[in-house]
């Protein structure tokens, strides 16, 4: 997968993008091999997502020309300078920059946007629902559920009244979805506008161990290896079933696919380091442009600095 970046950065072929199901003839009500199929269509869009990611880290945009180890270090530091802020308008200036940078890089804005903010975020944000309850978090009201200061009883539990949404429990619930959504978000940017190769490099920057780096290394070569197998396999077995199945017997396939899937997988692990071994892998991670710190790298790392500053300090300056 190495070699994606290296070739023209184009649209991925329709056979990997296409969300209809694969050919081939189903039974009744189109159930005779629906699981293969679902399964196969999962495997088939892991993998054009991992290509999109090599061809979006390969295009010519702002953050793609930036070394790695200033655009690593930069996420660490705005994520810990989020989880510092004190202001609300501090995590959406930064929300907004990450949209723009996004732009400025060449990425496919809106879906990355609906992805980062529409998951992980809103389940943190439900999570938090409760404490906005002035029952948990007293403070102003905002809008009062119960207005009775007697209070309510339910079954053997008593809540004292008056029952309200405050303002400092939706505050702390905005604060948490946006320093999640901000994180996902920085940490989108730096994984899409870099190379894994060069991210793995610039890793040793943090002193990280070099098995904790080869492990990494390994792992991500041998997932992608083990998604074509699977795909490789389920396929096969798709070309081989005729008519409607059974729920016991897509069981048994399953069943029986899943333990030749990790037979096969123990072998390919000593093949793949093998290969990488032949190939010159010496357990260091490597890449073929050597990094080197320009003119602007010490420029974005200068904003990246100011910009931390400024979200930590925010009430300070525009208080």
């Amino acid at each position: 997968m190495s070699n994606i970046g290296e070739q023209a950065v184009g649209t991925l072929p329709a056979w990997m993008t296409d969300s209809g199901p694969i050919s081939g003839k189903t039974g009744r009500k189109g159930a005779a091999t629906g699981f293969l199929r679902k399964t196969l269509q999962e495997l088939k869009t892991t993998l054009a997502s991992d290509l999109q990611t090599e061809q979006l880290a390969a295009q010519p945009g702002l953050l793609q020309k930036i070394d790695p180890r200033v655009k690593l270090l930069g996420l660490i530091i705005l994520v810990a300078a989020s989880g510092l802020a004190r202001s609300i308008e501090a995590l959406i200036f930064l929300a907004l920059l990450s949209a723009t940078l996004m732009l400025a890089s060449k990425l496919p804005v809106w879906t990355l946007q609906r992805r980062i903010w529409g998951i992980i975020p809103m389940i943190s944000l439900l999570a938090a629902a409760p404490g906005v309850l002035s029952i948990f978090n007293p403070g102003a009201p905002l809008l009062v559920l119960l207005a009775a200061p007697e209070g309510i009883s339910i079954g053997g539990l008593h809540l004292a009244g008056p029952i309200y949404i405050s303002r400092q429990g939706v505050i702390a619930a905005a604060f948490l979805f946006l320093r999640t959504g901000l994180s996902l978000s920085l940490g989108t940017l730096l994984v899409l506008t870099t190379p894994v190769n060069r991210l793995l490099h610039s890793i040793r920057v943090l002193k990280v161990p070099d098995l904790m780096v080869m492990i990494l290394e390994m792992s991500y070569r041998y997932l992608i290896l083990l998604l074509t197998v699977s795909l490789e396999m389920f396929e096969a077995r798709k070309m081989r079933t005729v008519g409607v199945m059974s729920g016991r017997t897509q069981r048994r396939v399953v069943g029986s696919s899943v333990a030749a899937l990790f037979e096969r997988s123990i072998s390919l692990s000593e093949e793949v380091f093998q290969a990488m071994t032949a190939r010159g892998y010496t357990g260091e991670a490597v890449s073929i442009e050597p990094l080197a710190l320009r003119l602007l790298d010490f420029i974005a790392f200068a904003i990246i600095i100011g910009l931390a500053a400024t979200t930590v300090f925010w009430g300070s300056i525009f208080g």
